[in-house]
């Protein structure tokens, strides 16, 4: 999956993974077993601050912890978990900062200062521009621009399961979507 943080992210390497495991137990199992501990608490930790995606958030944690590791960062074992916390505290920042640009984004495409004697023009190049998109790409914009206000992080949230994918993973497809419908109807504007 890929969210905003994750495609800035470095890449996991084994090394990495075995300094995290070797560092939680040397023994391979229990290494595993406090490693699914780890995972576990740092989801319902995100849960419990209201985080979405706490899965995908405490598997970015725990790489970061990996790559700090294997960059020389010391970390005591029985501190491991409070290091953890800490990188998942950024985590989550990280993930309301790109959260609310993606809201902000979202909120000027809606907020388009047309003047009501190009309305209808620009609104007849946003249809042709949609004609253009696959019938699920158009389906799903439309979908997903269709809420609004407070129960719209609702029904988007289970647009995203009902097409199975993640809530960052359908915001970036949306995102993408929009800027080609952006750029479509700049174009037929300007002709």
């Amino acid at each position: 999956m890929t969210s905003p943080i994750s495609q800035t992210r470095r890449l996991l390497t084994q090394t990495a993974l075995q300094r995290l495991l070797q560092s939680l137990d040397p023994d391979p199992d229990r290494a595993a077993a406090r490693y699914r501990d780890l995972h576990e608490g740092l989801s319902a930790l995100f849960h419990y601050w209201g985080a979405h995606e706490t899965s995908e958030l405490a598997d970015q944690t725990l790489d970061r912890v990996a790559l700090k590791l294997e960059e020389g960062v010391a970390v005591a074992g029985e501190s491991l978990g409070r290091y953890a916390r800490g990188i998942a505290r950024m985590i989550l920042h990280e993930s309301h900062r790109a959260l609310e640009k993606d809201h902000r984004t979202l909120a000027e495409f809606d907020r388009m200062n047309v003047p009501d004697a190009h309305r209808r023009e620009v609104m007849d190049a946003l249809e042709r521009c949609l004609d253009t998109l696959a019938a699920d790409e158009r389906a799903l914009v439309l979908d997903y621009y269709a809420a609004e206000g407070p129960e719209a992080t609702h029904v988007r949230q289970a647009l995203a399961v009902r097409i199975g994918t993640s809530w960052t993973a359908l915001r970036i497809r949306i995102l993408r979507l929009r800027q080609r419908l952006e750029t479509c109807v700049s174009a037929a504007l300007k002709h």
